[in-house]
């Protein structure tokens, strides 16, 4: 938390690669959008809310799924895509 002072910020920007398979973004070249990289993060809310553990530690922390689930929410996470 340290980079955003923010829980939710840095939960999204921890989880933004869930959906994405080893080698971090290269698969988003073989689905052709190399430059948003959407294909691949698609997944994130359903690894999430698929997660017991992930879930029980977000409710204990009253944060809801989807304040942590979308990278373009925050800036800090995805600024490029801005």
């Amino acid at each position: 938390m340290a980079l955003t002072k923010d829980k939710k910020q840095t939960l999204c920007a921890l989880f933004h690669d869930l959906g994405t398979p080893a080698f971090s973004h290269v698969v988003d070249f073989m689905f052709n959008d190399p430059t948003n990289q959407a294909s691949s993060e698609k997944k994130i809310s359903t690894i999430i809310q698929n997660s017991d553990e992930i879930m029980s530690y977000l409710k204990s922390d009253g944060i809801r799924p989807e304040e942590v689930d979308d990278p373009m929410q925050y800036s800090i996470v995805d600024c490029y895509k801005r």
